[in-house]
């Protein structure tokens, strides 16, 4: 039976596509992982983002806009293994940017294996100099205040709109309480 070091706890998530968490949990006992006693962690799904990347030291994953949020918004060092198969390559795109900063180590999915991807992440996990100054770039390409500038630029927009709405008034949110939101959110 294979296990990884102690000192390297991986989650493995399986987020997209129910079907693919039976054949994970397959694969990994036909590769001798007895889920059981090992440091692995297969979830079909994390409900809760935040807490899970909070309690890890380093988060390998693909690039989409919303986990891009979530890595800057926490200050997570990652391992970004962008999806080739999204339209105008944007999630290579968004880690360039990460990776320009010191945030993240990208690595193509052509370029990915297993080993390489154990190698990246031992290396990082090995070096708290380096997960440091990650995560000070993760933090420095974050918007803290997106709820904020959001909430603005509707606000701005709203005047226009009401010239053209009828008498009726719908549901409406206070900044307050959308800044609130946002606080709860992370």
């Amino acid at each position: 039976m294979r296990s990884f070091p102690r000192a390297a706890r991986f989650i493995i998530s399986m987020l997209r596509d129910p079907r693919g968490y039976p054949k994970m949990q397959e694969a990994l006992r036909a590769a001798g992982i007895d889920l059981a006693h090992t440091d692995v962690d297969l979830r079909e799904y994390i409900y809760d983002m935040p807490t899970v990347m909070r309690a890890a030291d380093l988060v390998i994953c693909r690039g989409g806009a919303s986990t891009i949020s979530e890595l800057t918004a926490l200050g997570m060092p990652s391992i970004i293994v962008p999806s080739p198969y999204v339209v105008n390559n944007h999630q290579e795109k968004n880690a360039r940017v990460l990776e320009k900063a010191g945030g993240i180590c990208l690595m193509l999915e052509n370029e990915s294996s297993g080993k390489a991807i154990y190698d990246t992440a031992m290396e990082i996990l090995g070096d708290s100099t380096k997960r440091e100054g990650m995560h000070k770039a993760m933090l420095s390409l974050s918007v803290a205040d997106a709820a904020e500038r959001i909430y603005h630029t509707v606000m701005a927009l709203v005047p226009k709109a009401e010239k053209r709405k009828s008498k009726t008034k719908g549901p409406s949110f206070a900044y307050d309480e959308v800044v609130e939101m946002q606080r709860r959110s992370l």
